[in-house]
């Protein structure tokens, strides 16, 4: 890999210049069973950069802060493992916003394109395939009048996410598949239509594709204070129908779901902190361990060996920060990035163990710089 690019961090705002830095060595906890591997980090010169999603082959979805009219704004790019500069985003007519969210194995990514004007299609699913080079936009059904995509199976043949309606107001988690080269779109089966999480919950699929999970609303759950209830919903493909279960009955943000039907996520705890959660399929929950001295935490990636990625986080003050940790075999652990790294967020697991995420490291000088990072895991079974 040459040239890569960034992204702005919801964390961290302070500028860094753009560079690809040469990979240092990296020796994690023996109680993971990994071996010595090399961290890769990402920059750019205007701002901050971030790796966002990962695939088995190498590829990255990232972003990078460009400055447009005195401002800082994001710019998304995808960069291959056989390609030296990295691909920009194709441009959407009409569409002004574009945010990706997936990056499958064959190298579709999947993502929201939305623009001011009212009325049908102000906001559209899209897959873009690099292979062909070619972008489309996600039908919904007739009677709705918008959709998000937010994830994809490892073939690119499935894409998960959500269809947005009005009259009665509706939001239904959906599941797009390719048939006959042309994406069909199929409504997930739920218990109410308005389920006002998943815009920010994540509707989440497998890498074989096989299973889908959500936050979805209980029906005729509301109470005095006009309040829903909500519930882990997890489909599993059946015999060409998507069959549902109700995993946990919380609301909770979704990371990641693996083959198996094991969800990673987080929910809010009795302190009112989040915590970073696994469900499996069979609704068996357990809570993951913070790192030493925290108070949060949140899982965003998991893979067939369960093994977990995210980050934790201690209490709100001036020295605090989030930690990337890798979880596995029932024992957490900080990811060590470098005796640099004073922060770290780790967001996308691989099925072959690559992670991405982001970084502040801070210079001899005393300069902070965020940068994206890569890194490969190899654990012992």
């Amino acid at each position: 890999m040459s040239a890569l690019f960034q992204i702005h961090s919801s964390r961290f705002c302070r500028p860094v210049s753009f560079f690809m830095a040469t990979a240092i060595g990296l020796t994690t906890s023996a109680a993971l069973g990994q071996t010595k591997d090399a961290v890769q980090f990402v920059s750019s010169p205007q701002g901050m950069s971030q790796v966002l999603r990962v695939n088995s082959r190498g590829d990255f979805l990232g972003a990078k802060e460009v400055s447009q009219d005195t401002v800082l704004a994001q710019e998304p790019f995808v960069q291959l493992a056989d390609s030296p500069l990295p691909l920009p985003f194709p441009k959407f007519d009409g569409y002004s916003n574009l945010e990706p969210h997936a990056l499958s194995d064959q190298r579709h990514v999947v993502g929201m394109i939305s623009r001011s004007q009212r009325g049908a299609g102000r906001m559209r699913g899209f897959v873009w395939d690099i292979a062909e080079s070619k972008q489309e936009l996600l039908d919904f059904p007739a009677t709705f009048n918008a959709s998000s995509a937010t994830d994809i199976s490892a073939d690119g043949q499935r894409i998960a996410g959500h269809c947005v309606g009005a009259d009665p107001p509706r939001i239904i988690p959906c599941v797009w598949e390719k048939s006959e080269g042309a994406w069909q779109v199929n409504l997930l089966p739920v218990d109410a239509n308005e389920n006002t999480l998943l815009p920010i919950g994540r509707t989440v699929i497998s890498s074989n594709g096989q299973f889908v999970a959500a936050c979805t609303t209980v029906a005729n759950s509301e109470n005095e204070f006009g309040v829903r209830a909500h519930e882990l919903s997890l489909w599993h493909y059946v015999d060409g129908t998507w069959q549902r279960k109700s995993l946990a009955s919380f609301a909770c943000r979704l990371g990641d779901v693996n083959d198996h039907g094991a969800v990673a996520g987080s929910r809010k705890a009795q302190n009112g902190k989040q915590q970073a959660i696994v469900v499996d399929a069979s609704g068996q929950l357990i809570d993951l361990d913070r790192l030493p001295g925290d108070v949060t935490n949140e899982a965003l990636g998991i893979n067939n060996q369960q093994t977990v990625i995210g980050y934790s986080d201690d209490p709100a003050g001036p020295n605090g920060g989030p930690q990337a940790f890798v979880w596995h075999a029932n024992q957490i652990h900080e990811l060590d990035l470098g005796e640099d790294v004073a922060f770290s967020y780790a967001q996308s697991l691989a099925e072959n163990g690559r992670v991405g995420g982001y970084a502040t490291r801070i210079t001899p000088d005393g300069q902070a710089s965020t940068d994206g990072f890569l890194m490969q895991l190899s654990l012992e079974p």
